[in-house]
């Protein structure tokens, strides 16, 4: 889904796909456009989802605000062993 230009509100809708899925095990986000507001919709997803183990969210406009939005959520999960920022 990389280069699709979903910003946040893109972001949010994901979001709230991956708070009840089961199957997806990769997410590649590269290039939407998110911001900061985008990373805090997928970190508050990621906490409760238990299979994500590799996610792709470089080059989104986060800054450093986002990225620890990111960060945070993997004190709380424990199945991501792959993060591209």
């Amino acid at each position: 889904m990389s280069w699709n230009k979903i910003g946040s509100e893109g972001t949010k809708f994901i979001s709230e796909c991956l708070k009840s899925n089961t199957t997806i095990t990769a997410i590649g986000l590269s290039n939407n456009e998110i911001g900061i507001e985008g990373a805090q919709f997928i970190s508050n997803s990621l906490r409760s989802n238990s299979t994500i183990t590799s996610l792709k969210l470089s080059s989104n406009g986060m800054g450093h605000e986002g990225v620890q939005f990111i960060t945070d959520c993997l004190k709380s999960n424990s199945t991501i062993t792959s993060i591209d920022l």
